[in-house]
């Protein structure tokens, strides 16, 4: 097996597991409805508990029937974090639906000076609300049709590089480069909003 990428486990067994069942939810959501390494797949997945389809949209790739699964996704933020400039000097807040609201600091406490026996100014540090909503990113690898069930990890370690590279470079351009157009996921960008400063 060739494995690169994919270094989510201290142990290369574990990694080259988590690579193979990557690979087969991958052949279970991506290759031709005629394959039989598709139908191979979907039953791997099955039977280990790999969710193929979303419950929205169901069997329908085109529409998010393939999103990826929870397991999965650890493995991949790794490579975003490892490829991406932005995510790695960012604090990231998990979201549990589309919208969440976090506090932001807006002023803070004041020190000063006073003598001896006088009074100590009460400050108090002030706080309203950031509205942050979720945006989805996606990516659809095309492959050769020459696939063999034996390459499945090597397969699975070059997807998680191209779908981790893509994933991090889409994020740094709407980071530093996003205008509010669909481009950019509708985000602005910390150079544009620079620009705009007074």
């Amino acid at each position: 097996a060739n494995l690169k990428h994919i270094d989510y486990y201290d142990n290369r067994h574990q990694n080259e597991e988590l690579a193979y069942r990557f690979a087969q939810w991958w052949f279970a959501t991506s290759l031709s409805t005629s394959s039989p390494l598709r139908a191979k797949a979907a039953t791997f997945c099955e039977e280990n508990g790999i969710p193929t389809v979303k419950a929205l949209n169901e069997g329908i790739n085109e529409q998010g029937g393939s999103l990826v699964p929870p397991e999965f996704d650890n493995m991949l933020i790794r490579l975003l974090e490892r490829f991406g400039v932005f995510r790695q000097y960012t604090r990231m807040n998990q979201m549990a639906g589309d919208i969440k609201m976090i506090p932001r600091r807006t002023g803070g406490i004041t020190a000063s000076w006073v003598g001896e026996a006088a009074a100590i100014s009460d400050t108090t540090p002030t706080y309203d609300n950031v509205q942050l909503v979720a945006k989805k990113l996606a990516a659809r690898v095309i492959m050769s049709s020459e696939i063999a069930e034996d390459s499945a990890i090597s397969i699975a370690d070059q997807l998680a590089f191209e779908i981790g590279t893509a994933f991090a470079l889409a994020e740094d351009q709407a980071a530093f480069l996003g205008d509010a157009s669909p481009t950019y996921g509708g985000i602005t960008g910390i150079t544009t909003k620079l620009r705009g400063l007074d």
